[in-house]
């Protein structure tokens, strides 16, 4: 797909003519659904400056994504996304994630939330081994990055049934030591960014809470409605 002319397309979405956005709209509805677009609109969103731009691109992904992700048996009135974009969207979620703003940062979890829904743990073997890279680095945005892996994968597993609690398991006594280590240095943090990272350190542990505790066969009757 030609990336130049979809990225004019996006930005042809913008434009304060009516009928200009119109066509483009329509234009980017059937171009959607053909061949290497995830991965054309994955590089606008690496290399783009417009910030304008940079958003409209990133909500067509995570429409896409939305839309078409689910396996062929679910209900859907979306063309599925083909498995070799898919491996390819995996492939390039997280160091997009890790590079990105916190505006898009914002719009790119719900996509990695569909997509570890569906492709975790078979699909996406390597996932958690990433996320724990993200953590272990000295870089912010990675580390906020990581964060957001963790607390993806801890809220799928909350709304989980009963198998793959193993699975959990694992995974928290892998990754908790490390998470602990990360809130417990930004509790002295006095920048905004800082308090929005321990916030999701700590919204990873509710998620684990709730897993736990619904093992335990007790039924939870409190909410932390202030994380």
């Amino acid at each position: 797909m030609d990336v130049a002319a979809l990225r004019n397309l996006i930005q042809a979405t913008l434009d304060p003519n009516a009928n200009i956005r119109r066509q483009a709209e329509l234009d980017l509805k059937f171009a959607e659904e053909q061949p290497g677009f995830i991965n054309a609109i994955l590089d606008i969103l690496q290399a783009e400056q417009d910030n304008g731009v940079r958003l409209s691109t990133v909500v067509y992904l995570k429409n896409r994504v939305l839309r078409g992700w689910a396996p062929l048996d679910d209900i859907n009135q979306h063309k599925q996304i083909p498995d070799s974009e898919k491996a390819d969207c995996r492939n390039r979620l997280l160091p997009t994630l890790a590079a990105s703003p916190s505006q898009i940062r914002t719009q790119l979890i719900p996509i990695l939330q569909k997509i570890l829904q569906y492709d975790f743990p078979s699909k996406w073997p390597n996932f958690m081994d990433i996320t724990m890279q993200l953590l272990n680095t000295n870089d912010a945005n990675s580390v906020f990055a990581g964060l957001h892996c963790m607390l993806a994968i801890c809220r799928m597993y909350r709304f989980k049934g009963g198998e793959n609690r193993d699975d959990f398991n694992q995974i928290v006594e892998a990754s908790f030591p490390q998470l602990l280590s990360i809130g417990s240095r930004l509790v002295d943090e006095t920048n905004p960014e800082g308090w929005e990272m321990l916030r999701v350190v700590m919204k990873s542990y509710k998620h684990t809470i709730y897993v736990r505790r619904r093992e335990e066969g007790q039924e939870i009757e409190w909410e932390l409605t202030s994380l």
